[in-house]
Protein backbone atom coordinates (compact mmCIF):
# COMPACT_ATOMS: atom_id res chain seq x y z
CA UNK A 1 0.00 0.00 0.00
CA UNK A 2 1.87 3.18 -1.05
CA UNK A 3 2.17 6.16 1.79
CA UNK A 4 1.24 9.32 1.28
CA UNK A 5 4.14 11.50 2.65
CA UNK A 6 2.73 14.80 2.21
CA UNK A 7 -0.19 16.33 0.33
CA UNK A 8 0.32 17.60 -3.28
CA UNK A 9 0.75 21.52 -2.96
CA UNK A 10 -0.17 22.17 0.56
CA UNK A 11 2.86 22.93 2.28
CA UNK A 12 3.41 26.02 -0.02
CA UNK A 13 1.37 29.03 0.96
CA UNK A 14 2.15 31.30 -1.56
CA UNK A 15 2.76 31.12 -5.50
CA UNK A 16 6.40 30.79 -5.60
CA UNK A 17 7.55 31.19 -9.04
CA UNK A 18 5.38 33.14 -11.47
CA UNK A 19 2.58 30.89 -13.33
CA UNK A 20 0.38 31.40 -16.17
CA UNK A 21 -1.16 34.13 -15.63
CA UNK A 22 1.98 36.12 -16.08
CA UNK A 23 2.47 35.95 -19.55
CA UNK A 24 3.84 39.99 -20.21
CA UNK A 25 6.71 41.83 -19.08
CA UNK A 26 4.36 44.05 -17.60
CA UNK A 27 2.90 41.67 -15.39
CA UNK A 28 6.23 39.41 -14.66
CA UNK A 29 7.56 42.81 -13.29
CA UNK A 30 4.37 43.33 -10.76
CA UNK A 31 5.14 39.96 -9.55
CA UNK A 32 9.02 40.02 -9.54
CA UNK A 33 8.57 43.44 -7.55
CA UNK A 34 7.21 42.52 -3.89
CA UNK A 35 8.53 39.15 -4.07
CA UNK A 36 12.78 39.07 -5.27
CA UNK A 37 14.79 39.10 -2.76
CA UNK A 38 18.57 39.40 -2.90
CA UNK A 39 21.23 37.25 -1.35
CA UNK A 40 23.98 39.31 -1.53
CA UNK A 41 27.41 38.44 0.61
CA UNK A 42 29.16 41.40 1.32
CA UNK A 43 32.83 40.44 1.57
CA UNK A 44 36.28 42.75 0.58
CA UNK A 45 34.42 45.95 1.68
CA UNK A 46 37.59 46.79 4.10
CA UNK A 47 39.74 43.91 2.48
CA UNK A 48 42.56 42.75 4.71
CA UNK A 49 45.36 42.85 2.13
CA UNK A 50 48.23 44.58 1.63
CA UNK A 51 47.62 48.51 1.44
CA UNK A 52 49.53 47.95 -1.81
CA UNK A 53 47.12 45.72 -3.58
CA UNK A 54 43.94 48.07 -2.82
CA UNK A 55 43.88 46.41 0.95
CA UNK A 56 42.08 48.74 3.99
CA UNK A 57 43.15 46.52 6.90
CA UNK A 58 46.66 45.25 7.73
CA UNK A 59 45.81 41.13 7.63
CA UNK A 60 48.16 40.99 10.21
CA UNK A 61 46.73 43.25 12.93
CA UNK A 62 43.39 43.62 11.17
CA UNK A 63 44.21 47.84 12.21
CA UNK A 64 42.75 49.99 9.66
CA UNK A 65 46.03 51.64 7.09
CA UNK A 66 46.05 55.06 8.45
CA UNK A 67 45.04 55.00 12.21
CA UNK A 68 46.75 53.33 15.36
CA UNK A 69 43.89 51.27 16.75
CA UNK A 70 40.67 50.96 14.56
CA UNK A 71 40.16 47.53 13.70
CA UNK A 72 37.64 45.73 11.64
CA UNK A 73 37.31 41.95 12.42
CA UNK A 74 33.69 41.50 10.27
CA UNK A 75 32.85 39.72 6.83
CA UNK A 76 34.40 42.78 5.27
CA UNK A 77 37.68 42.01 5.95
CA UNK A 78 38.01 38.56 3.91
CA UNK A 79 39.52 39.79 0.16
CA UNK A 80 37.28 37.05 -1.95
CA UNK A 81 34.43 35.91 -2.35
CA UNK A 82 34.94 32.23 -0.39
CA UNK A 83 33.62 28.92 -2.37
CA UNK A 84 31.54 28.27 0.38
CA UNK A 85 29.16 29.60 2.15
CA UNK A 86 29.86 33.44 3.96
CA UNK A 87 29.07 31.97 7.18
CA UNK A 88 31.18 30.13 7.58
CA UNK A 89 34.04 32.12 7.00
CA UNK A 90 32.01 34.42 9.74
CA UNK A 91 32.22 31.79 11.98
CA UNK A 92 35.88 30.96 11.43
CA UNK A 93 37.47 33.97 10.95
CA UNK A 94 36.76 35.49 15.10
CA UNK A 95 38.95 32.40 15.93
CA UNK A 96 41.92 33.76 14.05
CA UNK A 97 41.61 37.18 14.86
CA UNK A 98 41.59 36.01 18.11
CA UNK A 99 44.93 34.28 17.78
CA UNK A 100 46.34 37.64 16.20
CA UNK A 101 45.48 39.97 19.05
CA UNK A 102 46.84 37.32 21.63
CA UNK A 103 50.70 37.66 19.67
CA UNK A 104 49.98 41.33 19.18
CA UNK A 105 49.40 41.83 22.88
CA UNK A 106 52.23 39.62 23.64
CA UNK A 107 54.20 41.29 21.74
CA UNK A 108 53.46 45.08 22.51
CA UNK A 109 53.50 44.93 25.97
Amino acid sequence: MPRQVALPQKSLTAETTPGANYSTSESLQEWLLPNFKTMSHFVGTTAAIAQEDGGVVDPTTFIVYGTSNVRVVDASVIPLLPGIHTQVSVLVHPRSVLKVFAVYCLCHR
